[in-house]
């Protein structure tokens, strides 16, 4: 159920199991510590969604936030589901101060977002057994990038997902490669990794030395990889990850990988960018 900002059901409805606020506009920000105690008064919630209309700058909440404590600490022992869409500052505030033992997904969504720390979220991802996350898609578009984490034959919503609104693909792979670093210990577990490519072109904002290492840096929490499925439109700039020349081998970084699949999906990409399919890497068109 939905209930507008400051609605008194808030905090008499304790029976709640399903709480969605927002929109919420600007001139209506809710702080943290106002949010922990609407929260602490519903002991059954299992699904929490809220939504800032109009994204506020993170560097502004976080300036506000420096001047503001934040006193309480709410349990949540039946939430299962949160859905956050605003900034990370936000979220980031909430999140030391809030525990969730049931936890099952998180949905997040970072609107126009360059950078993104994210320290606290790791106790917030999916590390439970049975939904322990073997797969994970990462999406580049014209307008933001995003990240799916789940478990294999999963046909439901996602255990993970996060969307940060973004347009240069040099600074979708630097963000992403920040989220990645945060979410080390979930996405080490995964085996299958697919990237998708739904941009235009890339050829005029591709600065070659400075995001290779950023191509790096993404990829290197992906530890326990054993099929990598790269696009077309990518190929091209994953050839130059793997032709490292820093000293820096491919099996350092994708050490599951079989050695004989990266020296032939080098070869093959020299002669056919558009068509490689190998036993330990997949390019599709």
């Amino acid at each position: 159920m939905s209930y507008p900002v400051g609605s008194p059901l808030i905090t008499t409805a304790t029976d709640l199991v399903t709480l969605k606020l927002g929109p919420i506009p600007l001139s209506t920000c809710i702080s943290p510590n106002q949010l922990l105690r609407w929260l602490s008064l519903l002991p059954q919630l299992e699904i929490f969604a809220i939504t800032f209309l109009s994204p506020i700058p993170s560097r502004d909440v976080e300036s506000h936030l420096l001047h503001m404590p934040i006193m309480t600490h709410v349990t949540l022992p039946n939430l299962r589901w949160v859905v956050f869409n605003g900034v990370s500052a936000y979220l980031e505030a909430l999140l030391p101060h809030v525990t969730a033992p049931l936890l099952e997904k998180v949905g997040i969504v970072f609107s126009n977002q360059l950078t993104t720390s994210i320290p606290h979220l790791q106790q917030f991802t999916v590390t439970t057994e049975k939904l322990r996350v073997d797969r994970a898609n990462l999406t580049f578009d014209e307008e933001s990038f995003s990240i799916r984490a789940y478990p294999s034959g999963w046909n439901r919503i996602d255990p993970f997902y996060m969307r940060v609104g973004c347009r240069h693909l040099d600074w979708q792979v630097a963000s992403l490669a920040q989220i990645s670093d945060a979410l080390r210990t979930v996405l080490s577990a995964v085996e299958h990794l697919t990237l998708e490519y739904w941009r235009s072109s890339i050829s005029s904002e591709w600065h070659h030395e400075a995001d290779r290492s950023q191509w790096r840096e993404l990829l290197r929490p992906f530890s326990k990889v054993k099929t990598l499925v790269v696009p077309t439109g990518l190929v091209g700039e994953l050839s130059l990850f793997l032709q490292l020349d820093d000293g820096e081998s491919p099996m350092m970084l994708l050490p599951e990988l079989k050695r004989s699949s990266i020296q032939q999906a080098m070869k093959l990409m020299v002669r056919s960018p558009h068509s490689l399919m190998h036993a330990g890497m997949l390019v599709t068109p």
